[in-house]
C-alpha cells in the first residue's frame, strides 16, 4: 500500500480533471462537451487548456469573476527615470483596459445573449438561457 509512484507530487482538481479528459479523448470516448462546476470554471488555466484542445465547454463561474471586454496588454511597466522606489515585479495591465465582474456584464443592458440547445444521446434537450429570462423550454419540433 502507499502512494502510487505517479502520484508523488500535488495536483489540483482542475489538473486531475484535465488528465481525465485527455485520457477519455485519447481512448476515443465520444462526448460533445465538457460541463463543469465553478471549482473548475474559476480556473483560467483549466479553461485555457480546454480551448487549446478545441473542446466545447460550459463552465459555471462565480459572478464576481473579473473579465475583460477588450484584450488587455499585460506585462511589467517600464520603470520611470528618476522615480524612486522598487521596480515593478508583478505583471499589470499596461493599456488601461478595464475589467468587469461577470455579474456586471450579465446585467448590462447591451449584453447580447445566445440560447444554446444541447442534445444528449436520447435527444432530450436542455435549453440554456440568460439569468432572469423566461424559464428553460423545449425547442419546437424538428430542431
Amino acid at each position: 500500500m502507499g502512494v502510487p509512484a505517479e502520484r508523488t507530487s500535488f495536483e489540483s482538481k482542475p489538473d486531475l480533471g484535465l488528465k481525465m479528459i485527455r485520457r477519455a479523448k485519447a481512448a476515443g470516448l465520444p462526448f460533445g462537451a465538457v460541463l463543469c462546476d465553478s471549482l473548475y470554471g474559476r480556473s483560467s488555466q483549466f479553461r485555457y487548456e480546454l480551448h487549446e484542445e478545441h473542446l466545447l465547454y460550459l463552465a459555471d463561474i462565480p459572478n464576481n469573476l473579473r473579465v475583460y471586454l477588450e484584450q488587455p496588454i499585460v506585462g511589467l511597466p517600464v520603470p520611470q527615470p528618476g522615480k524612486k522606489g522598487r521596480k515593478p515585479e508583478q505583471p499589470q495591465v499596461l493599456n488601461n483596459v478595464r475589467s468587469y465582474s461577470v455579474k456586471q456584464v450579465g446585467l448590462a443592458e447591451d449584453t447580447y445573449w445566445l440560447v444554446y440547445f444541447l442534445h444528449d444521446q436520447d435527444f432530450s434537450t436542455l435549453v440554456l438561457t440568460p439569468p432572469g429570462s423566461a424559464s428553460a423550454r423545449r425547442p419546437p419540433a424538428g430542431q
